[in-house]
């Protein structure tokens, strides 16, 4: 497993995102295609957050826009696909991703 806890969050959310959409006869295709749209846009979060870094602009000001942009969509794609709570539950697992992800490569990088 990589050290860069960004790459290691996108790659398992995308993989996570394929079992959501594999699994959406067993979940209904709204709740499937919702959270497979979360943990698309939470995998991009990430990635959105460091490339915004070195733009120049306060970091406040950059994460503000990002996460609203991210949030906005997210909460219109279950509203688009009838399971509004969906997406956002993919936002949120994304984001223990993310932290796992941290965990362990600041506990390898301290061994």
């Amino acid at each position: 497993m990589a050290l860069d806890p960004v790459r290691t969050t996108a790659i398992a959310s995308l993989s996570l995102a394929a079992v959501a959409l594999a699994a959406f006869p067993l979940l209904s295709l709204p709740v499937g295609a919702g959270l497979a749209t979360g943990l698309v846009l939470g995998a991009l979060n990430p990635i959105l957050a460091r490339r915004l870094l070195g733009n120049g602009l306060p970091y406040h000001a950059s994460s503000l826009m990002r996460l609203l942009t991210v949030s906005a969509l997210a909460v219109g794609a279950g509203i688009l696909l009838g399971a509004p709570w969906a997406p956002l539950a993919g936002l949120v697992a994304v984001q223990v991703v993310l932290m796992a992800a941290s965990t362990a490569a600041y506990l390898r990088q301290r061994q």
